[in-house]
């Protein structure tokens, strides 16, 4: 680990100091034209060269640590279809060899999960609480419960509208969880050491809200999934939900979703601003909602590497996942 951090520090700290060093060699040889405190035409020249290096030089380091991320993660994917496979097949063979192969997959299995997988600071799953029939609270903590037995730490509560939130339209009786029942699923949760953290939706996937007549308004297309962060009564409403959920999850951690906002372009086309511009803006309001509470703010990448553009202007301390 430390010899990452040591080679991203170099990657970004040598850059930097060559580019300090040669604005410093500039501004002490540079003609001055008569003006002692003046810039002159080809400093500046080279200065913005550099910064545009820099920059790509930053995109290409994001690019190269989500490429090993992905490659890291079809791995571990492979391995565990491996093992699956490995032991699916050994149903076929005589039961004394089956049974020992059988039992050396699981003793490995364990050895990962008990061993290797402890290893990692935080270790957890996302389960979500929006498609098909809602969960019981009870099933919620046989999750929790297995989730402790396996030595996780991170239960990702994901929620579009599930939560009975204060001035939600009704929905169908016991379509939204109540937040006496999410209460009491956090209490479960910190009682097994395992984190249940908001996994929330404050940019797209708000279809369930909009499609409503009052507040069709509020999305950047009638009756649509995003909503429009222009318009100051969804930013009031997105500024309520982040009150209540932080109310609710004492997690250090939330998610806010911005995952899959493909209407962007459209937004932006009707308007004055790029795709990348209304993400960031957007970003910024609903995570500064969160920091200025102390929380560690983490989103979705998918947008950011379709307008890497976003990659530059993300706030710092924020987390991003792909």
């Amino acid at each position: 680990m430390w010899v990452m951090y040591g080679q991203g520090a170099l990657s970004v700290g040598i850059p930097v100091l060559v580019a300090a060093g040669i604005v410093i060699l500039i501004s002490r040889f540079k003609p001055t034209n008569g003006f002692e405190n003046g810039t002159t035409d080809i400093e500046g020249f080279y200065i913005t060269g550099l910064a545009a290096i820099y920059a790509v030089i930053l995109a290409f380091m994001v690019f190269v640590v989500w490429t090993k991320y992905d490659a890291a993660s079809n791995c571990v994917d492979q391995e565990a279809s491996a093992l699956s496979d490995v032991r699916r097949i050994a149903q076929g063979l005589p039961a004394p060899q089956a049974d020992l192969i059988r039992d050396h997959c699981r003793q490995y299995a364990l050895a990962v999960v008990e061993h290797d997988w402890p290893a990692m600071a935080f270790r957890g799953t996302m389960v979500d609480m929006s498609e098909g029939q809602r969960l019981r609270v009870e099933e919620i903590k046989h999750q929790i419960d297995l989730m402790a037995r396996l030595k996780m730490n991170q239960y990702y509560f994901y929620n579009e509208t599930t939560i009975a939130l204060d001035g939600l339209p009704p929905a169908a009786p016991g379509a939204r969880m109540s937040k006496d029942e999410v209460r009491e699923i956090v209490s479960y949760g910190r009682q097994r050491h395992v984190d249940v953290i908001p996994c929330l939706e404050l940019y797209g996937h708000l279809h369930d809200l909009f499609r409503r007549e009052e507040y069709s308004d509020l999305a950047d297309f009638p009756h649509g999934v995003e909503l429009d962060p222009a318009k100051p009564r969804a930013q009031k409403l997105i500024a309520n939900w982040a009150e209540q959920y932080m109310n609710l999850f004492p997690s250090a951690f939330v998610h806010v979703g911005f995952d899959e906002t493909w209407q962007l372009r459209q937004a932006a086309q009707n308007g004055s601003a790029s795709p990348a511009d209304y993400f960031v803006e957007q970003l910024n309001q609903v995570g500064g909602l969160f920091r200025q509470h102390g929380k560690t703010v983490m989103a979705w990448a998918d947008i950011m590497v379709k307008y890497p553009q976003i990659i530059p202007r993300l706030p710092a301390g924020d987390a991003f996942k792909y």
